[in-house]
């Protein structure tokens, strides 16, 4: 299979439950889950189509992000979304608002006298519009972006996220195939096996790692209890082979002694 199209480690999806299935020798497979057992066409052809149909069915089963959603999930996976959307708006805002005050000194402060109160309240309040209404715009995209970010952090990014390790140093699964996914940079990570954008956020990774070596340290636990249980049990294993060695000769040896001098009186 490795010298079809297929790159190395796609997995074999059973179709009944969709995990992951075994390889056996004479092409057939078994699910490690569900233990469905399936067989696979016998020319190789047969086989890459067979395992891409398989991958394909499960991409369709899995919410899919694409085009402007796959946009809109990057934008909410970086904290520096809001700083670029409103930025500009901020920028300009400022620029607007240093221009205006410009004038209001340039112009206006030195003829202070002339203006009345009605009149330089008007002159102030045009010059501060045009500030306003940059910076305006610039905070209501960034409070459309905070609504639209919790939205998504509630409904849709518990959707997206890959499958954690099955153990420590394994890379991150695919949501919708269970293949290992690829190091990346970002956030998003695309399968290379069924093409499902997955997300492993970087707070994941602290977690991920946290929660795995917490496994491995309970793992360590038991083990080291069930060392001790063995050591225990062949301890007792030998008090009750010393015990019994004792009775054993005490009845087989000792009664009948005890009773030769009873007689014998």
């Amino acid at each position: 299979m490795n010298g079809g199209s297929l790159p190395e480690g796609t997995p074999i999806l059973c179709r009944r439950c969709g995990g992951a299935m075994n390889l056996l020798g004479d092409s057939s497979v078994s699910c490690r889950y569900c233990g469905a057992h399936d067989q696979l066409p016998a020319d190789q052809l047969g086989r890459v189509l067979e395992i891409k149909n398989r991958l394909a069915l499960a991409e369709s089963r899995t919410a899919q992000v694409k085009g402007f959603d796959a946009t809109f999930a990057h934008v909410f996976e970086d904290p520096k979304a809001f700083l670029r959307v409103m930025g500009v708006y901020i920028v300009m805002g400022l620029l607007v608002l240093a221009m205006s005050v410009s004038a209001m000194v340039s112009g206006v402060l030195p003829n202070i006298d002339k203006y009345d109160t009605g009149t330089l309240l008007q002159v102030l309040l045009g010059q501060m519009m045009g500030p306003a209404l940059m910076l305006g715009f610039g905070a209501s995209f960034g409070i459309s972006l905070w609504v639209g970010r919790r939205h998504y952090r509630k409904q849709v990014r518990p959707l997206l996220i890959a499958r954690p390790p099955s153990h420590p140093n394994a890379p991150f699964a695919c949501r919708a195939c269970g293949g290992g996914l690829p190091a990346a940079r970002g956030a998003e990570v695309k399968c290379e096996y069924c093409h499902t954008l997955n997300l492993v956020p970087k707070e994941l990774h602290g977690a991920q790692a946290a929660a795995l070596l917490r496994e491995a340290e309970t793992a360590r636990q038991q083990l080291s209890r069930a060392h001790g249980a063995l050591m225990s049990i062949s301890t007792k294993m030998r008090t009750a082979l010393l015990v019994s060695g004792v009775l054993v000769f005490a009845l087989g040896y000792g009664v009948p002694l005890v009773l030769m001098a009873v007689l014998q009186r």
